[in-house]
């Protein structure tokens, strides 16, 4: 268990400007933060389990906003939340029931908080300005999850295959601040395969694999430009080779 005071130094925006007014900057942000967590080795080496719960409380936390600036109004600029919390938690284990075969899952939970009134505008950037106190954070899904299976075994004496496969979750989270429907990023599951074989020290590999199996259409994130909502997807389904060499 931990308690550590950060602080990140003032700065502005990255994105491009229209006027000056859009590179004010903001001030330093500080976070004090409390941890704690377990590493715990079970069932004779068969299991290792880590878990940790932590909150972070933030004064004045840099988060990418809007500011009025005339005559265009509300430009994407960085902003200072006056006060803020993270509280989350993880799990994650990794199995080894018999010789050869690996599961690994891991689960995180996030809950994101603006407290003190803090107004500025939605994603859409239109007015008028609003109190968003009380939502989460962008970007900031509540859970996420993985989970990893790979089973080994001995081709020959100096060859070892094995096949795998990975899904990662993740739910629903938002673009921007107001939570509008227009800018909401659904939960999504991707699954991935591999197979392949290696030497039996480690020196080289050759495996094929794929990604987004099922093909899922999902979203990555939403941005608002002048009149227009645009969305940036994910890859489809695809397929590669890979060959690896150590030296």
């Amino acid at each position: 268990a931990n308690a550590t005071r950060g602080y990140k130094a003032g700065s502005y925006t990255t994105v491009s400007a229209t006027r000056a007014g859009q590179l004010t900057p903001v001030t330093q942000e500080s976070v004090l933060a409390y941890e704690g967590g377990f590493k715990a080795t079970l069932a004779d080496r068969a299991l290792q389990l880590n878990g940790a719960i932590y909150y972070y409380d933030y004064t004045d936390k840099q988060l990418r906003g809007r500011r009025d600036v005339p005559p265009f109004g509300a430009l994407e600029a960085l902003v200072n939340i006056p006060k803020s919390n993270i509280f989350g938690a993880e799990l994650q284990a990794v199995i080894r029931p018999f010789a050869g075969l690996t599961l690994a899952p891991s689960v995180s939970y996030v809950k994101s908080k603006i407290e003190a009134p803090f107004v500025n505008f939605r994603g859409d950037g239109f007015p008028p300005a609003v109190d968003l106190s009380g939502e989460p954070f962008p970007y900031t899904p509540k859970w996420t999850g993985n989970v990893d299976v790979e089973y080994q075994w001995n081709l020959t004496q100096d060859l070892t295959s094995f096949v795998g496969a990975n899904l990662a979750l993740r739910s629903h989270t938002f673009s921007g601040l107001g939570q509008q429907a227009d800018y909401r990023i659904p939960g999504y599951a991707l699954l991935d395969l591999r197979a392949g074989i290696k030497s039996a020290d480690g020196r080289w590999n050759a495996s094929i694999w794929g990604q987004n199996v099922t093909n899922k259409y999902y979203v990555m994130s939403v941005g608002h430009l002048q009149d227009v909502v645009s969305r940036t997807v994910g890859m489809p389904v695809t397929y590669g080779i890979s060959l690896g060499w150590r030296y």
